[in-house]
C-alpha cells in the first residue's frame, strides 16, 4: 500500500509547471547557483507553497512543483495568473 494509505484511499497528486521567460529563467538560475544547501521559498499572496532545499543550479526555462490537492494547485495556479 502506499505510505500514508488509510482505508485503502489513495490521495490524488497534482503538479504545476511554471514556464519562465528568458529573464526569469536566467534569475532562478542565478539565485540556486547562489544559494547552493540553503532553502529557497515560493511566496503566493504571501504564503509560503513551497519550501525547498536547493540541491543544484537550475537551468531551463520552467520549474515543476510538485504533490499538491487539487484545491491547492488551483489556487497556487489562480495566484501565479494574476501576477
Amino acid at each position: 500500500m502506499p505510505e500514508g494509505n488509510k482505508g485503502g484511499h489513495v490521495r490524488e497528486s497534482y503538479n504545476i509547471e511554471v514556464v519562465l521567460t528568458k529573464d526569469g529563467a536566467e534569475k532562478l538560475s542565478k539565485a540556486t547557483k547562489e544559494n547552493l544547501g540553503k532553502f529557497i521559498v515560493i511566496l503566493i499572496d504571501e504564503k509560503a507553497i513551497v519550501a525547498a532545499r536547493v540541491r543544484s543550479r537550475l537551468y531551463g526555462k520552467s520549474v515543476v512543483i510538485m504533490d499538491f490537492t487539487k484545491e491547492e494547485a488551483e489556487r497556487i495556479v489562480m495566484g501565479i495568473n494574476r501576477q
